[in-house]
């Protein structure tokens, strides 16, 4: 009977201890499970740098987008003054912008402050027409003020523009002009005369005509400038050529028809576009 009862409490050890040893493995392997799941982690952060460079990736193919970034700058800037025949002291303004980037661009704003040698502050103007407002791709536009100067016509001056510009989201349309001739008249005014045709497919609102003078170095020296009307608009929706005409009232002496050495004329419709 003992020797019965001592195997008993030996199977019963033997089985107990089984089961200690089955459940420490157990918790083992939950552990090895969680370094797994470290090692997971671990992993994941190569993932998490390949997501970084596929960030970069578009970097380099932004190139493309990079090449049509607004670009431009203020490529010639000329100040000029003068007394006219009625002994007004004048003063003409040029300040000529280059797109120089690959897609067109919107002159939003510009400004100018002119002051004497002196740095006394002589104008200062911020509500500035551009002609035109919107440009190609390696076109010239331009500021141009004829004003009367508030200073002797042999004051030494000071131009400060600026310009600010933005990607154009509104469309790029040139009317073609045709027969362009220049001469002067009775007044001592350049006179513009030419054709314009409407081959935009679309009606036009406001129409408007600016041409830029050059002298022999390609220097601009004047503009000449024009809008039409309603009665004329209804007429140029037609399509056909239409005649126009159009005279400079304020140019510096010296500057004729004669000493236009080129010119380039823009005809275009009237475009805002909120920046």
């Amino acid at each position: 009977m003992k020797k019965a009862l001592a195997l008993i409490l030996a199977l019963i050890l033997l089985l107990s201890a089984a089961a200690c040893g089955s459940t420490s493995a157990a918790q083992e392997t939950t552990a090895g499970g969680t370094e797994t799941t470290a090692g997971g982690t671990e992993t994941a952060a190569p993932a998490a740098e390949t997501a970084a460079s596929g960030a970069e990736a578009p970097a380099s193919g932004d190139s493309e987008a990079a090449s049509s970034t607004v670009s431009y700058e203020i490529s010639y800037q000329s100040v000029k003054a003068w007394t006219n025949s009625f002994g007004t002291n004048k003063v003409q303004i040029i300040v000529e912008i280059t797109n120089t980037g690959s897609a067109p661009i919107y002159l939003s704003s510009g400004a100018y402050d002119l002051e004497d040698a002196s740095g006394t502050l002589l104008a200062s103007e911020s509500m500035l027409a551009f002609y035109p407002h919107v440009l190609a791709a390696g076109e010239k536009g331009y500021i141009y003020e004829a004003e009367t100067l508030d200073a002797d016509a042999d004051t030494e001056l000071v131009l400060s523009p600026a310009v600010e510009a933005v990607a154009a989201t509104v469309d790029l349309i040139r009317y073609p002009v045709t027969d362009i001739a220049l001469s002067d008249d009775e007044n001592g005014n350049i006179k513009v005369t030419g054709n314009i045709e409407n081959t935009s497919g679309e009606d036009g609102s406001s129409v408007y005509i600016a041409l830029v003078m050059y002298d022999a170095d390609d220097l601009p020296i004047g503009l000449v400038y024009t809008s039409l009307t309603s009665d004329i608009i209804n007429e140029f929706n037609s399509g056909a050529p239409m005649g126009f005409e159009m005279t400079s009232w304020s140019l510096p002496e010296g500057v004729t028809a004669a000493s236009v050495a080129s010119y380039t004329v823009y005809a275009y419709p009237y475009q805002h576009q909120l920046n």
